[in-house]
């Protein structure tokens, strides 16, 4: 004959902790962010560290690529992702930016970075093409005038010399930095000069006589120190 069940009995019952057949078991790793409360999954009360930004950045070349890889490696940045894709022109690459960030990636921010090339190239009107473009999907331009060794000699000093070409401001580039070679390696020195580069980047920006040169780099790297780790 069944014996009947006391109150304190039933109600103890009630309790998962004194019933190992309605416990959940834990997968590896998992007790250290839930806890088990009345029968149901609850996170624990502890601090969690928020997951880092996920940035892609998409260049028209070899020496925009090996340099935003080395800013990852140098500021410690694994949710830095840099790609440069076989098309150059300016649509090309936002199209391949938004098939990118159509992956299986989920991106928090996505960035085109390229260049406009001299007064009258036909880059210039594919530029205000790309722009419609990556407005209507929300990506980012940094764009240099005439090119990115423009970004660099900024790291130098402050010109607002009128280039004519890519090519001059590569000779000016190499007057500071001897060795400089287009698709080159970019030595850790480079980053003890950038907070020089980003005040003279927005310098030129701040003055509305200088059209051009200019560039837009330095928001982009601006963005981009805001994901470093604070000591």
């Amino acid at each position: 004959m069944t014996r009947k069940l006391k109150k304190h009995e039933r109600q103890s019952l009630k309790n998962p902790r004194n019933r190992p057949e309605l416990r959940r078991r834990c997968e590896p790793g998992e007790c250290s962010r839930t806890q088990l409360s009345g029968g149901r999954l609850q996170k624990a009360s502890g601090p969690t560290r928020k997951p880092g930004r996920s940035v892609l950045v998409v260049t028209e070349g070899e020496t925009e690529c090996n340099y935003f890889n080395a800013f990852k490696m140098e500021y410690r940045l694994p949710s830095l992702h840099v790609a440069c894709p076989p098309c150059t022109d300016p649509v090309g690459l936002v199209r391949s930016a938004i098939a990118a960030r159509n992956g299986q990636i989920p991106y928090d921010s996505v960035w085109v970075v390229c260049d406009s090339e001299e007064e009258h190239n036909p880059r210039r009107k594919q530029l205000n093409v790309a722009r419609g473009i990556a407005a209507r999907q929300n990506i980012s331009f940094a764009v240099s005038t005439p090119c990115f060794e423009y970004f660099f000699l900024l790291h130098f000093t402050y010109t607002t010399q009128a280039f004519i070409s890519p090519s001059v401001v590569e000779e000016c580039l190499r007057e500071k930095w001897k060795d400089y070679e287009k698709n080159c390696d970019i030595p850790p020195w480079m980053f003890e000069k950038l907070p020089a580069a980003l005040r003279h980047a927005a310098r030129c920006r701040r003055d509305k006589a200088i059209i051009e040169p200019a560039t837009d780099v330095d928001l982009l790297i601006r963005d981009l120190l805001k994901m470093v780790p604070k000591k």
